[in-house]
């Protein structure tokens, strides 16, 4: 039982220590949801590796992402991007000062489709981006 307490509660010192923590892999719905919670604690993604799911026929969800955040000490606007919009998104916020921090990606074992995602931050003080870019 005590093994069982620490453990549970082993993610919560690592954050408080200012450290690094990792989802482990998760789907793309279940890290939009924990993005969120870590953005509240003040923590930005730092590497991002991504794989497929073969249990899933949608796409959104055949793919899975382990993720690791760390404190946002600048409050620096990030974006997490998968699939066809990595081009898109490369094109539009390297230009402005964005910097794609780390990518990965996968091959569709049925199509041979190769899948990347990425992870992009933005200049301190600049505005968080909300949606697809437009020009």
């Amino acid at each position: 039982m005590l093994f069982l307490a620490v453990t549970t509660l082993l993610p919560v010192a690592a954050m408080a220590a200012g450290q690094q923590q990792s989802t482990g892999w998760v789907s793309a719905d279940d890290f939009k949801a924990m993005s969120n919670k870590m953005k509240a604690r003040g923590m930005m993604p730092v590497s991002i590796a991504c794989k497929g799911d073969s249990g899933s026929t949608i796409i959104r969800e055949s793919i899975m992402l382990n993720v690791t955040f760390a404190p946002d000490t600048d409050h620096r606007p990030w974006k997490w991007v998968w699939g066809t919009m990595m081009g898109h998104y490369t094109h539009y916020l390297v230009p402005k000062g964005w910097k794609l921090v780390s990518q990965s990606g996968f091959t569709r074992p049925k199509t041979g489709l190769f899948v990347p995602c990425g992870v992009f931050v933005g200049p301190p003080g600049s505005p968080a981006l909300y949606g697809a870019p437009t020009h």
